[in-house]
């Protein structure tokens, strides 16, 4: 099985991290770990740091591009809500 770390949180200064299987895209970890698990993890498996520290790179980007996403959007709702209150005071 192929797996890959996503990351899923940022509390408090303490990034968690997933499993993810890589053929079905479903999680496989009971709860998030932390960085330090996540290595040890790979480690044990014979990853080298350099594939380790890839694969906790692009699990932080996935993370700020989810979240990115989410900002835009909330940020559009915004819009959307402002402009149908623009054209309901007009009546």
């Amino acid at each position: 099985m192929d797996l890959y770390p996503d990351k899923v949180t940022d509390a408090e200064g303490a990034e968690r991290f997933v499993l993810v299987d890589a053929k079905t895209q479903k999680v496989v970890t009971a709860k998030d770990v932390s960085e330090a698990t996540v290595r040890k993890f790979f480690q044990k498996h014979g990853a080298s740091e350099t594939a380790i520290n890839e694969a906790l790179r692009r699990a932080r980007k996935r993370f700020d591009q989810k979240q990115e996403a989410a900002a835009t959007e909330a940020s559009n709702d915004d819009f959307f809500d402002d402009l149908m209150d623009d054209f309901s005071s007009d009546e």
